[in-house]
Parts: structure tokens; C-alpha cells; sequence
């Protein structure tokens, strides 16, 4: 997923009622692996994640926010982020 915005995704604690902040979640929950990087031409990020259609996994599930203000943290960190299971 390529847009216009140059805020990289952060993962967040979404609250029952929260109308947003379950997409990265499901994407860290599902995928193999997933990044995001600034792009090189200026002008926003591109997000890619990997699914491994032969594999079978055990899915752990965060239960919800219980905390309204531990919810949806402010996005900080690196021009590039990745996550990968070794």
C-alpha cells in the first residue's frame, strides 16, 4: 500500500468503541513479515506485509483496551520499520 502521507504506522491498542487502529494489528496478527519505509522520491510511505499461503500458525489475540488512555499512543519512530519472525 503506497500513499501520500509520511507518518509510518505504528502498532496500537484500538479501544472497543475506537472507529479506527485495528488495521496494522491485523496486519502484524496475520503476516509473516511487514514493513513500511519512506519512499525515495519524497511524498509519502509504502507499506508491505507477506503471507505464507502453505503455512499453518497459531494466532494469538491482544484482548481489547481497557484503558481508554493507554489507547492509540501518538506515532513516533524511524523513516523505516520492519518486523520479522528470524
Amino acid at each position: 500500500m503506497t500513499d501520500a502521507d509520511e507518518t509510518l504506522p505504528t502498532p496500537a491498542t484500538a479501544c472497543p468503541d475506537d472507529e479506527s487502529g485495528r488495521g496494522l494489528t491485523l496486519v502484524e496478527t496475520l503476516a509473516d513479515d511487514w514493513g513500511a519505509e519512506l519512499r525515495e522520491s519524497g511524498g509519502g510511505k509504502t507499506v508491505w506485509f507477506e503471507v505464507a499461503l502453505t503455512r499453518r500458525r497459531t494466532v494469538t489475540v491482544r484482548p481489547p483496551c481497557e484503558n481508554a488512555a493507554a489507547c492509540s499512543p501518538p506515532p513516533t519512530g524511524p523513516s523505516v520499520i520492519r518486523r520479522s519472525e528470524g
